[in-house]
């Protein structure tokens, strides 16, 4: 094993793989074989594995439904192993979309570890920890950059037939939390060892002991402190690409009444926080950079309750801050809340300003190529004619009729056909309202006929169109969403009835 590393490093240096298929046949299979994987039998390493139940509407061009390998162990039914194959060099910049493919993946056919590289960059979930995808990465390894022996040390643990990755498992997510605890505190021990004559280490078990309430031995710290270093170096540097320059405002970009603005589908651009321009992803990415904020100057804070000790539910997307809980799965609305609420209860107010021109109205902002094949296209808002108004969904019969378009919670939609329309209304839907049975169409029983997996539960999917305008309907009222369906009569072209002869 170790020659093999040695020779697969040496020939990443030189750059000698170019594309996916070089990573994944003369990198990947090649690692495998080593540790006795038999790479040409698919009942144990499954090359462009098809995902069972992934829904033919959501294939695409960006989305065909398969992933790069699934392993199978000692001959299981359900694959043990999801690999997925990133171009070389790109995992880190589309890190994101990676995790949400395979997510996706793990809802409908799940597996018990998943994996993206892109032959360089390794990163490992296991799943069955709860929480976000993201949130059960347990570890990262870079085959350029890192120790060899725990590249080896790595790779024969996970990929070891008879191993106990569930005691692996626990003992990376424990590595993981000392790893973010050394680093919560990491500063202020450098600046403390010298000033009481005590070690960094000495200092830094002290600190997470007020701070964090959790005993770490001197000798732990000393052993994972570089590697804590690195994560830090890491953060530091993402964080300085996220601070904009200040602009200069117009007069028309005034400051917006925080207290009074609803930002129900907006697109935020950048905040001022604390005095500084942040470049801003989403309402999720302001809430947590407010949350941090406000946690480096309380560092005891629970967020006026927000962070808990408390385990969310599996379905609860969160975050993990100095060991303790943070819900993120929020509308815009309760996050721009959260966030007064917070920064209120520690006499910091004035901390949070958004200006107009930093707010992008969704419905105006999004648009997208129109491909044949593309199944979820959000479309820019189209000028509509004074005959073109909305129909009356509750008196319309949609029975030979094809559906182009509509308008799902202020957003208007490519729609391939009324089975669409209705398993978008359900996606929408459970984005508001995670733990919703959809009016009870979400059940535990393998319904007859079609049916999706959404979260481990099954969704059945008829196809007949009064049946799915019927069910949108009953869901969006049981969820008290009434108005968040509209189509209009341009978008509905009458089919002639079939005879029969």
């Amino acid at each position: 094993m170790l020659s093999i590393i040695e020779d697969i490093k040496g020939k990443l240096n030189n750059v000698s793989f170019t594309n996916k298929g070089q990573i994944r046949f003369a990198l990947i299979s090649r690692i495998l074989q080593s540790l006795q994987w038999d790479i040409w039998n698919p009942a144990e390493v499954y090359y462009d594995y098809p995902i069972k139940n992934f829904p033919r509407c959501s294939i695409s061009n960006d989305e065909n439904g398969t992933v790069d390998f699934a392993l199978f162990i000692l001959g299981a039914k359900e694959p043990n192993i999801y690999i997925k194959v990133a171009d070389i060099g790109q995992l880190l910049d589309n890190i994101g979309v990676y995790e949400e493919q395979l997510s996706t993946y793990n809802d409908y056919d799940a597996s018990e570890i998943s994996i993206i590289t892109d032959g360089i960059i390794w990163q490992f979930y296991f799943l069955n920890a709860g929480g976000s995808f993201s949130s059960n990465l347990v570890e990262s390894l870079n085959l350029l950059n890192d120790d060899i022996e725990q590249i080896i040390n790595t790779f024969t643990e996970v990929f070891d037939k008879k191993f106990n990755r569930e005691k692996y498992r626990q003992r990376q997510l424990e590595e993981k939390a000392l790893i973010d605890d050394i680093v919560s505190v990491m500063h202020e021990a450098e600046k403390d060892a010298p000033r009481y004559s005590m070690t960094k280490y000495d200092a830094a078990s002290r600190l997470i002991y007020t701070q964090c309430n959790k005993e770490r031995s001197i000798d732990q710290i000393e052993k994972f402190w570089d590697r804590a270093l690195k994560k830090k170096n890491l953060h530091s540097t993402e964080s300085k690409d996220t601070i904009a320059e200040t602009p200069d405002y117009t007069p028309t970009q005034k400051l917006i009444d925080l207290n009074t603005f609803n930002p129900t589908f907006t697109k935020i651009l950048r905040a001022e926080i604390f005095g500084e321009f942040h470049y801003i992803k989403n309402w999720k990415d302001l809430y947590l950079k407010v949350c941090t904020k406000v946690l480096e100057i309380y560092p005891n804070s629970d967020l006026t309750g927000f962070l808990s000790t408390e385990k969310p539910n599996k379905n609860i997307d969160y975050v993990i801050i100095k060991g303790k809980y943070l819900v993120t799965n929020l509308s815009a609305r309760d996050i721009l809340k959260n966030c007064i609420r917070v920064l209120q209860a520690h006499g910091l107010t004035d901390n949070l300003k958004i200006y107009e021109g930093d707010i992008v109205k969704q419905k105006d902002h999004t648009t997208v190529e129109i491909l044949d094949n593309t199944p979820t296209q959000i479309v820019s808002e189209p000028i509509m004619p004074i005959l073109a108004r909305p129909i009356n969904l509750r008196t319309f019969n949609p029975t030979y009729t094809k559906i182009i378009r509509a308008e799902i919670f202020g957003e208007f939609h490519y729609i391939k056909n009324w089975k669409d329309l209705y398993l978008k209304v359900c996606t929408k839907v459970l984005e508001i309202y995670p733990n919703s049975d959809l009016a009870g169409y979400l059940t535990t029983e393998k319904p007859n006929g079609d049916s999706i997996i959404i979260n481990g539960i099954y969704l059945s999917t008829r196809s007949n169109p009064q049946e799915c305008l019927k069910r949108c309907l009953i869901i969006l009222q049981t969820n008290d969403l009434n108005d968040s369906l509209k189509i209009y009569k341009n978008d509905i072209i009458k089919r002639e009835k079939k005879v029969r002869k």
